[in-house]
């Protein structure tokens, strides 16, 4: 067995060894180490080459909102793209399923959109969205508050009495076994509290981890799926499945 000095590879065969010997002097005559063969690498692949974005046809908004995102485009520096996204994203929360718009007769579609801005850093999507995410939407979900805070006080005065009652039921079932007396079991108390906290009126999710979301997209869910066999004014639909 022999052995290579300086790095500890050991050979069973002299020919293993004649091999490594002659590869690290190979190495040793080359500048810095670099293989001469190694072609240079190209950096062309670091331009990406994309092509430009096609220009949004703002009339498409109308007179009024055409020029209001072309204001708040100058006012954030950034395209038109990365306000009217979030504008159409926010008009689409607030229509929810009380309007269906009708391509053809017997084929409607709920205005959900689904909506993401795209673009490198530093070009403006924070900002552009800002204009609706810090100023307008907040107010939004201030109106639509309503009767929440009743609604809520309500659920938190049930959730107490419910534990009151509990605690009280299970006081008297020890009481009752303690005394060998099962005919003096009392009755379970029925629940007064819904399952699902009331959750505050919100059109925007900042945390989107999945615990906070629990409780909203509990809420959030049961009224989507509910409303999927309705149309637009509210009435059962006959024209596909709730899956549909």
């Amino acid at each position: 067995m022999s052995e290579v000095s300086g790095e500890g590879f050991e050979f069973w065969d002299p020919e293993d060894l004649a091999r490594e010997e002659e590869r690290r002097s190979h190495q040793r005559s080359k500048p810095n180490g670099v293989d001469e063969d190694w072609p240079e690498p190209d950096l062309g692949i670091m331009n990406l080459r994309r092509r430009a974005a096609p220009p949004l046809p703002l009339n498409v908004l109308g007179k009024d909102w055409s020029r209001w995102v072309e204001n708040a485009a100058k006012a954030a520096a950034c395209p038109v793209d990365y306000i009217a996204m979030p504008l159409l994203a926010t008009a689409s929360v607030l229509i929810g399923n009380a309007r269906w718009a009708q391509a053809t007769p017997g084929w409607q579609e709920p205005p959900h959109l689904w909506c993401g801005v795209v673009g490198d850093s530093g070009e403006g999507k924070s900002p552009g969205s800002a204009c609706l995410m810090r100023n307008v939407v907040p107010e939004l979900e201030r109106r639509m508050i309503g009767d929440f805070p009743e609604r809520h006080r309500e659920w938190q005065a049930a959730v107490a009495f419910d534990k009151a009652a509990l605690k009280r039921y299970e006081e008297e079932v020890r009481a009752a076994q303690k005394s060998g007396n099962a005919s003096k079991l009392p009755d379970m108390p029925t629940p007064t509290a819904t399952d699902i906290e009331p959750q505050r009126p919100r059109l925007r999710q900042n945390d989107t981890t999945i615990e906070p979301k629990s409780g909203t997209w509990g809420v959030a869910l049961s009224g989507r799926i509910g409303g999927l066999g309705r149309d637009g004014n509210g009435s059962e639909r006959t024209d596909r499945s709730p899956c549909g």
